[in-house]
């Protein structure tokens, strides 16, 4: 058997041969398979013959030869799919609201003043206790006052008397006058002692009513049902005539009331809806933005405040559960004329530019488009778009940035 040597040249040594191996130009990619099988033949071929180090270059260029084969074969990489979030354009009812901050008035406050003066004898109420109309709350000395309604009746009593024998003294000249057996200024006089009697009749009369009316003013009664307050005024004080201060304050809590302030820019909105409806109130304590409290709104003041530029408003609430209290800052919701078939996405998905808002919508080979839209209000987490969508169409919801015009995206 012979062997090919690898070196023909007459004159060139094995190193040589080595470097003009090395310096021999790349070969094609078309034809890196046929020259890698070729490489290695020779190498097996010349084993017997080369020396240790140069059957290991044989070896290495064997080897990188097939690595740029399996290469040539790889396939162009495909685009990159880009993950995000999507959500679809609804379309449903869409409640319009303005959101104010007020807070809860009694519907109804009452001051329980003394109308007479006298000693404060009893208190009959407990700070802070739930009354009913007509309940006794305090009490007046009430015996110089029932003294003075028994000296009017026994007045009157006596006026009766004078009156009834005025009256048949008239009835008795009267027939007497005809016949000349009486003058006429004497049944004048018995006339006139007849009409001022009937007077102070009328008089005693008054005085008797205003008697029983302060008789009745020692007891101080609750007007509303309600809750009444700090207690102002102890037992044992003495009340002077015509005293201003309170023996105690009754707030009424059902109905209750809560009032607002609106700025003027609203103010045509609401009085052209509640022209066509009553319209709702609802109301949230703080902390309790998901219990709402809901009533009507009955008051749109007269006049607008000058110097802030708000009108105020008043809704009125049953309060059954006395959630409510007088005094509480709440947050107030007023519901306006509801948009039927609005078109809805979620405020996440709108994107802000210097050219305006749009959306990234999803086509349906998978790759998105810019589109600009006109925005409605924001309620609730969604936003009312007005042109520039249609329903059941697919928007990005997360994942914006990473988009452009004909990015092929993948639902994460």
């Amino acid at each position: 058997m012979k062997y090919t040597q690898i070196n023909s040249k007459p004159g060139v040594s094995q190193r040589g041969a080595r470097s003009l191996a090395l310096a021999k130009p790349a070969p094609s990619p078309l034809n890196l398979k046929s020259l890698a099988m070729q490489a290695g033949t020779k190498c097996v071929a010349a084993r017997c013959r080369l020396t240790p180090g140069f059957e290991f270059i044989c070896v290495y260029r064997l080897a990188f030869l097939i690595l740029l084969t399996g290469c040539a074969q790889q396939e162009a990489p495909q685009p990159k799919q880009v993950p995000v979030k999507t959500a679809f354009v609804l379309q449903q009812e869409l409640p319009l609201y303005y959101d104010y901050i007020g807070h809860v008035i009694p519907l109804v406050t009452v001051n329980i003043v003394p109308q007479v003066q006298g000693y404060l004898t009893r208190i009959n109420f407990k700070e802070g206790q739930e009354v009913q109309a007509g309940d006794l709350l305090a009490t007046i000395d009430e015996r110089p006052y029932k003294a003075t309604l028994a000296k009017a009746e026994a007045t009157l009593a006596q006026t009766m008397t004078a009156l009834n024998y005025s009256e048949e003294t008239v009835q008795r000249y009267a027939k007497l006058l005809p016949e000349n057996f009486v003058s006429e200024i004497n049944f004048d006089n018995y006339v006139t002692d007849l009409l001022s009697n009937e007077a102070i009749v009328k008089q005693n009369l008054a005085d008797i009513e205003i008697a029983k009316l302060n008789v009745g003013y020692c007891s101080m009664r609750a007007p509303v049902s309600g809750i009444i307050g700090v207690r102002l005024i102890d037992q044992g004080n003495f009340i002077p005539p015509n005293s201003t201060n309170p023996i105690a304050v009754l707030n009424q809590l059902q109905p209750i009331t809560v009032e607002f302030y609106a700025p003027e820019d609203d103010l045509m909105q609401i009085r052209k809806d509640k022209q066509e409806k009553p319209l709702q109130t609802r109301v949230f304590l703080e902390g309790k933005e998901k219990e709402g409290h809901d009533g009507i709104l009955t008051l749109i003041n007269n006049q607008v405040d000058q110097p802030t530029g708000s009108i105020l408003l008043r809704a009125e609430f049953p309060n059954e559960d006395k959630a409510l209290w007088p005094g509480q800052f709440v947050s107030a919701r007023l519901f306006l004329k509801a948009i039927p078939d609005a078109l809805l996405v979620p405020s996440l998905a709108v994107v802000m530019s210097q050219q305006g808002p749009y959306l990234f919508i999803v086509e349906s080979d998978g790759k998105v488009s810019m589109r600009s839209v006109v925005l409605g209000t924001s309620i609730d987490g969604m936003r009312h778009i007005k042109e520039g969508v249609k329903v059941g169409e697919e928007v990005v919801l997360e994942g914006q940035l990473n988009l452009i015009p004909g990015t092929k995206v993948i639902r994460a």
